[in-house]
């Protein structure tokens, strides 16, 4: 597993989830 990859997944994902919804959507989400 590439931890680079995972952190350019997650971070991407983590990125539009707190832009498009509320930081307690997003934390929930995580």
């Amino acid at each position: 597993v590439e931890i680079i990859s995972l952190l350019r997944k997650y971070g991407i994902k983590f990125r539009i989830s707190f832009m498009s919804q509320t930081p307690d959507e997003t934390f929930r989400d995580i």
